[in-house]
């Protein structure tokens, strides 16, 4: 997702996490925060991965 530019990886991925229970136990209870990326790497790849999965963990949890 990160170094091949491919996003949208990223609901398949979160979607794996969230069917092992161990991943879900871990979960419970935290907060997901994205962590900022430097302007240059986000005009460089368009988009922040970390971004990315956070919104699809909200979506699917």
């Amino acid at each position: 997702m990160k170094y091949r530019r491919e996003p949208f990886l990223a609901k398949d991925l979160v979607s794996l996490s969230l069917e092992d229970a161990i991943f879900r136990r871990h979960l419970a209870g935290s907060f997901l925060v994205p962590v900022p990326l430097y302007q240059a790497r986000y005009r460089e790849r368009g988009y922040n991965q970390a971004e990315f999965l956070a919104m699809e963990f909200a979506q699917q949890i």
